[in-house]
């Protein structure tokens, strides 16, 4: 092979293992619209919460003891005469009375819990506020394209003008869209007990979050009982829950066919935005592996591996078998709500939701997992532990929680680039208290690696410029022995030997590099700090694309992107600095096409470490060629013509 082909082929190959997840995230960000479209799913009929009717009022709760909670009345109407098999002791409708509502609070996030159903209806994260598609792009949406896309451009012009009004929102991990307790952390009893229509008790008022706190919910009836304690952490996403049910009726409950419950997270995570950080995954870890599926892929597969649950009165949840669940979860580019069981299942449950019929461009995964039930003797309970994570998709808070929820930050070559990108994240965070601005921050780290990197770049700089400079000489053995393949590769090695070249070190130097590369890619792709961060003029947040400007042609918008154009002009400066001929020297005047092709979605925060990294790599070339030549005799090549 021709030294100039594996020259380019290994630099083909480098960029490729570089840009591959960049180009499979396009790609699955591009899927979303027709499967969307084509696959409408239908809308769910539940009776939505009514409003408190009263504002809780601020003061530490504890939790009630058991005495208290059973001599607590119950609100249900519940008929003379009950039969305790399966979950028939359970209420079938609700209440006419309205719910109240627990608000549990820490300094990282604010839940709202309804005591129908002692599940929460609003889940905010304090830390973080809700960014919007840029609204100049939501107003040309509005009006045009496909009849999804001009639904979800007006909806999130409709939030975008609620910030406006009201200031920024907090994240919320719950749509809002959705009736209050149709969306988020819910519990199905059975095949037809639904958790919303069971009234708790539980406290009465504001707890906060300052220590390890039980917050801790009850219902009983005819001597069966069933706790949900929540323990929340001050300092942590994650917190645990105790499902606890006791049989003190006197009598075994059989639950025969019933013999289950299931744990759900519906509706997906957060309200519906253009973004594409903002599209909504399913993660389900099952035997210790980890598999992210888009929704348009749920709303596709939904139906081809298991039974579907008419339970939930629509054909879009499925329930599969076989493996371990480690832990399921919805979430965005950034955001995760997971549950981890403790106790082992080996089911779990995928689907999608919407939030009705008129509302048919909202479509957001379903996911679960089922937990056995066997048959309960007087006076024993059944316990089950699980462990809920709604916050950042953050190492080290996903760590807190455990379970290998740290998974869901997804590293290519984990092994070898995740501790690379970790010192990466801990520089940029580190860097960050010195220079309060992300984009300069990304500056100084990328010349901070250049600095360390200069050693292999140099190598790999005058090993090229000496294969440039040989070039007429291989060129000259070509024609001499172009009909003796074995002596031409003879004459070739001894050329390279004779001026200690080796045509490969180039290559291998770069792709010592490689690692490196992808961990710096990690960071800045993946480092929820860089959401929302800005850096300066039309560039005010470095985790989407910088979108200068958006132009209207047709049905379609084509945002108009600074950062990619520029490397693009970058690319070809570096390039028309290099003796390339026939050709190689045509697929090297492409090859910056192609990557504003690639660049072109990619987050701000990215392409301005490219953009950095190559007008550097131009600089250190230029300042290389004035320092010293190319690294051989000028009179050896002479003498060889």
């Amino acid at each position: 092979m021709d030294t100039e082909k594996r020259l380019i082929l290994c630099f083909a190959l480098s960029m490729l293992i570089i840009f591959a997840f960049s180009w499979l995230n396009v790609k699955n960000a591009k899927d979303r619209q027709p499967a969307l479209e084509s696959a409408a799913p239908a809308s769910v009929t539940d009776v939505p919460d009514q409003a408190p009717t009263q504002t809780p009022i601020i003061a530490q709760e504890t939790p009630p003891t058991e005495a208290e909670s059973s001599t607590a009345p119950q609100s249900a109407k519940e008929p003379a005469a009950k039969e305790l098999a399966s979950w028939n002791w359970l209420p079938a409708s609700r209440p006419e009375s309205a719910p109240q509502e627990v608000v549990v609070e820490s300094p990282l996030y604010q839940v709202t819990f309804s005591t129908f159903g002692a599940a929460p209806v609003s889940w905010k994260l304090l830390q973080f506020k809700e960014l919007l598609e840029d609204p100049r792009y939501l107003e040309l949406q509005a009006n045009r394209g496909s009849q999804t896309d001009q639904q979800l451009a007006q909806l999130e012009l409709k939030l975008y003008n609620d910030h406006k009004d009201n200031g920024p929102h907090y994240v919320e991990a719950i749509d809002s869209l959705f009736p209050k307790g149709r969306s988020g952390f819910q519990v199905k009893w059975g095949k037809d007990r639904d958790d919303r229509n069971i009234p708790y008790n539980g406290p009465q008022d504001r707890i906060a979050v300052d220590k390890p706190t039980p917050v801790q919910f009850v219902y009983e009836s005819d001597g069966l009982r069933i706790e949900k304690i929540y323990t929340f952490f001050p300092d942590s996403y994650h917190l645990e829950l105790d499902i606890r049910i006791a049989n003190r009726s006197g009598e075994e409950i059989v639950f025969g066919e019933n013999g289950h419950y299931d744990l759900l997270w519906r509706g997906g995570f957060g309200n519906p935005s253009m973004r594409k950080d903002a599209l909504n995954n399913l993660l389900v870890q099952e035997d210790g592996s980890t598999a992210i599926t888009p929704v348009s892929s749920v709303v596709k597969g939904v139906g081809g591996s298991g039974p579907l649950l008419p339970e939930y009165q629509s054909s879009q949840i499925e329930l599969s078998y076989g493996k371990h669940i480690g832990w399921i979860g919805v979430g965005q580019k950034y955001f995760l709500a997971a549950l981890a069981p403790k106790t082992q299942t080996r089911q779990a449950l995928k689907g999608v939701s919407t939030p009705g019929a008129d509302l048919f461009a909202v479509v957001k995964p379903d996911v679960g997992v089922r937990m056995e039930m066997e048959p309960l003797a007087n006076g024993a309970t059944h316990s089950d532990k699980f462990i809920l994570y709604v916050g950042p998709i953050s190492e080290d808070d996903l760590v807190k929680a455990g379970e290998g929820m740290e998974e869901a930050r997804q590293i290519f070559l984990r092994s070898i680039v995740g501790p690379i990108a970790h010192i990466m994240l801990r520089l940029l965070q580190g860097m960050y208290k010195i220079i309060p601005n992300y984009g300069l921050v990304i500056i100084m780290l990328t010349l901070l690696m250049k600095i360390l990197m200069f050693p292999i770049y140099q190598k790999q700089i005058h090993t090229t410029k000496k294969m440039q400079a040989l070039q007429p000489q291989i060129n000259a053995l070509k024609e001499k022995y172009k009909n003796d393949q074995q002596k031409l590769q003879k004459e070739q090695m001894e050329l390279f030997r004779k001026h200690k070249v080796n045509p490969l070190s180039g290559c291998l130097t770069m792709l010592t590099t490689i690692p490196v590369f992808i961990a710096l890619y990690a960071t800045f792709a993946m480092a929820v700090e860089l959401r929302g961060a800005p850096f300066f003029g039309w560039i005010q947040d470095l985790s989407a694309p910088d979108g200068a400007f958006f132009l209207p042609i047709s049905s379609y918008i084509i945002p108009v992107n600074i950062l990619p154009i520029a490397y693009a002009v970058l690319m070809l400066w570096s390039t028309s600095q290099q003796s390339m001929e026939g050709p190689n020297a045509a697929a090297m005047k492409i090859l910056p096409l192609i990557f504003v092709f690639i660049f072109w979605t990619i987050a701000s925060g990215v392409i301005l470490y490219f953009v950095i990294s190559i007008f550097l790599d131009v600089c250190q070339r230029l300042i290389m060629d004035k320092l010293k030549g190319d690294g051989l005799a000028p009179s050896k090549p002479a003498k060889s013509k």
